[in-house]
């Protein structure tokens, strides 16, 4: 949870942007980046890209419980929100695509991955996992269960709800089913193992959030490529201090996929940032940043 999903609550919200149908338009971005919310998240919790890419168009997307949809019930398992968010998504990956998610969005990309394959649609050029163990590592922690107190604590100590969200019982009340029914979802989900993806994955983690090193590492499972493996200065929400370097690193790879070279520059290699749009169905230039 963030501050933003609180004037999310009490600001209207406007449905996704048409016109994104089959092709990018000529002479515009020539690649989509699909990002996925965290627990709790909503379609602007990625607005902090929303100053980047020239070529690269990020899209986002609503999960029931948030948002826009605020009033449809959230979603306790991960297979009806893959199907959720797939429904949404079909009309943008007839273009060139690639995927991002934290955490919790991590694992929705990767299962979206999944079923795009399983029904012969369009592949994504790569998949970029945030603040995520890989899906062959369980997810222990039964957050969902915890007394109010003890739940509360555990979000403060994930650094992703402000204390003055953490204090207000109004507030809480409003977000915290959701927060329960997306960890909820991370708890049940069980890992069919299945073959790796042709394409790259390219993972990210904060130095001192909970998701460790190895379990990282363990995404190489997950594709035939090598992994890419950064690690950046904070805790679970790390991205929201390094939005610029995370543009850096997804414009480089994504310019390696666009040039036929999935294994990318080698570590710690840089670009300069682009000039950027994002969309929440279009996050669009002028987005201001975390």
């Amino acid at each position: 949870m963030d501050e933003q999903r609180v004037a999310d609550r009490r600001l209207p919200q406007r449905a996704a942007e048409p016109g994104l149908e089959g092709s990018l338009e000529a002479g515009g971005p020539t690649m989509r980046l699909l990002c996925f919310p965290f627990s709790g998240g909503s379609a602007t919790s990625y607005r902090g890209l929303g100053t980047c890419f020239d070529s690269i168009e990020v899209s986002t997307f609503e999960l029931p419980g948030r948002g826009r949809r605020f009033s449809e019930p959230a979603l306790e398992r991960c297979e009806p929100m893959v199907e959720d968010l797939l429904q949404q998504i079909r009309p943008r990956i007839r273009a060139p695509y690639a995927l991002f998610g934290h955490s919790m969005g991590a694992l929705l990309a990767y299962l979206i991955a999944k079923r795009v394959i399983a029904e012969g649609l369009p592949c994504p050029a790569h998949l970029f996992v945030s603040g995520s163990r890989a899906p062959a590592v369980i997810f222990s922690e039964r957050w969902h269960l915890l007394p109010r107190q003890e739940f509360h604590r555990v979000l403060a100590e994930l650094g992703g709800c402000p204390p003055a969200i953490l204090s207000d019982p109004e507030l809480m009340a409003l977000y915290e089913p959701v927060l329960r029914a997306d960890f909820g979802a991370m708890a049940s989900y069980r890992h069919e193992p299945s073959a790796p993806f042709e394409f790259p994955i390219t993972a990210v983690i904060g130095q001192e959030d909970r998701v460790s090193h190895d379990q990282a590492r363990a995404w190489q499972q997950e594709t035939v490529q090598p992994l890419r493996l950064e690690r950046f200065a904070g805790g679970h929400f790390f991205i929201f201090r390094h939005w610029q370097q995370i543009q850096r690193l997804i414009s480089a790879r994504l310019s390696c996929a666009r040039e036929g070279d999935p294994s990318g520059p080698g570590r710690r290699q840089e670009r300069p940032p682009h000039q950027a749009r994002v969309s929440s169905g279009v996050l669009r230039p002028g987005v201001g940043s975390e």
